[in-house]
């Protein structure tokens, strides 16, 4: 068996920084990559250029108005991305059974009309670093917690990082909404209603993620303090 280490990170590209000639030996070395076999390795060399192939051509088309990049993903195959969504959308159902008094007919309560063209929440001072949920499907308390993170500084003023690994730990999922909790799904609606259950959600730094390995914790963060 060949093992194949990469054991110094370097310093990824940025999307405007890519070009063909990024080599996957430098992907594998920015990213610190290890393969077991030569196979291996040639698999994930040919699915990544394969990617990166697709990459540029999408950053080189005037009619997108966001561009692609690289990460520690881009050498996976479909099914290993797979295992990280945290959500089922075929368990969606049993939210609206859940919830009878729910309406999809219901009329929304703002006028679209009056949306602004476009909005660039970075230069608003509303969004916290881009984050990483590991081997864990955990995207859907990523996303509804950094979601309570802009709505905080929105009225606030203040910009603070909220912890992911609380409601992984510690919102249920006894329906089995979205998924069956923890590293294997859930929704929004179950994050903010458990949030408000347990009065509230620590910071990041009192209660840091942890379950990068795949498997969520013991919750150990109750009572908040008050």
């Amino acid at each position: 068996m060949l093992l194949w280490i990469q054991a110094v990170v370097g310093a990824p590209p940025r999307w405007h920084e890519l070009s063909a000639a990024y080599a996957f030996e430098a992907y594998a070395h920015d990213f610190a990559k290890e393969y077991t076999t030569a196979d291996e390795r040639h698999r994930r060399s040919e699915l990544f250029h394969d990617r990166l192939a697709a990459i540029m051509r999408h950053n080189a088309d005037p009619a997108f108005t966001w561009k692609r990049g690289i990460n520690h993903l881009t050498d996976r195959f479909p099914h290993e991305l797979r295992s990280l969504h945290g959500l089922d959308r075929s368990l969606l159902h049993s939210d609206r059974i859940a919830d009878p008094a729910k309406s999809a007919s219901a009329s929304p309560t703002w006028d679209p009309t009056k949306n602004p063209t476009e909005i660039d929440w970075r230069k608003k001072g509303v969004l916290t670093p881009v984050k990483n949920q590991g081997a864990c499907g955990s995207c859907w308390t990523f996303a509804s917690v950094e979601t309570l993170e802009s709505r905080w500084a929105q009225k606030t003023g203040e910009l603070q990082e909220l912890s992911e690994q609380f409601v992984l730990d510690c919102v249920a999922n006894p329906r089995q909404c979205g998924g069956t909790g923890g590293c294997m799904g859930g929704t929004a609606k179950l994050v903010y209603d458990g949030i408000r259950s347990l009065d509230g959600i620590p910071s990041e730094w009192t209660y840091p993620y942890s379950s990068g390995s795949g498997a969520k914790g013991t919750c150990h963060g109750t009572p908040l303090a008050p």
